[in-house]
């Protein structure tokens, strides 16, 4: 997980909480690794969004993270 995709504070609390945070931390760096001895990239696919695609996928957001 790049750091620079965390943009909001968050507080991990209570100590089965916070290991459970640690393992998924260490995994995740854990699965990066072995993608990267494989020379395996992230797959990531996207298509561009236009008019009213744009306002309908923003209002999901919203519905979702009450937030955009």
């Amino acid at each position: 997980m790049a750091t620079e995709s965390i943009t909001k504070n968050f507080i991990v609390e209570g100590e089965e909480d916070v290991r459970m945070f640690a393992e998924a931390i260490e995994a995740s760096i854990e699965f990066n690794m072995q993608q990267k001895k494989k020379g395996k990239k992230a797959e990531v696919s996207c298509r561009e969004l236009k008019g009213d695609e744009i306002r309908e996928f923003f209002e999901k957001r919203k519905a979702m993270y009450g937030h955009y």
